[in-house]
């Protein structure tokens, strides 16, 4: 009976590692995002993301989101929640268009429920319009922090 060597070859896995590398770094604007009806969708970078004087993709701060923004919603309490009473803080990832909306969400950290509810409100906030040194609008991306009391 013939053994059969399952031992890959050296030289396969260099090639599927550098593959891998090669495959990431043309494709670095991808990012997953979960929606909140846990359909997976993929929100691409756009195209006339805001970046630095090296051309990297710049990402703003909370803070800087938050001084931008025009409209919000308060975080509304789910009514599946019942009685239980959460207070908190959550992350979330957003990239936001040159109009102002909110393109497309994605939950970082914090309690599930308090992610649900601030991931439905977050994207009918509205922002201010970024524009870079050529008076071109320009889309946002980063991480913002909202606070959430469902007492």
């Amino acid at each position: 009976m013939l053994k059969k060597n399952l031992e890959l070859p050296m030289y396969a896995i260099f090639e599927a590692v550098i593959i891998l590398i090669l495959i990431v770094s043309v494709f670095p604007n991808i990012i997953l995002a979960q929606s909140s009806s846990n359909s997976s969708l993929i929100c691409s970078v756009p195209v006339n993301a805001a970046r630095n004087k090296y051309r990297d993709i710049r990402y703003f701060t909370s803070f800087e989101l938050m001084s931008r923004l025009i409209r919000s919603e308060s975080v509304i309490r789910p009514p599946s929640l019942g009685q239980n009473n959460l207070v908190g803080k959550v992350t979330i990832g957003i990239v936001v268009g040159e109009d102002g909306k909110v393109i497309c969400t994605e939950p970082i950290e914090g309690n599930p429920i308090g992610l649900y509810a601030a991931e439905k409100s977050v994207k009918a906030w509205r922002f201010r319009p970024y524009t870079s040194n050529s008076k071109k609008r320009r889309s946002m991306i980063g991480q913002i922090k909202v606070a959430y009391d469902f007492r």
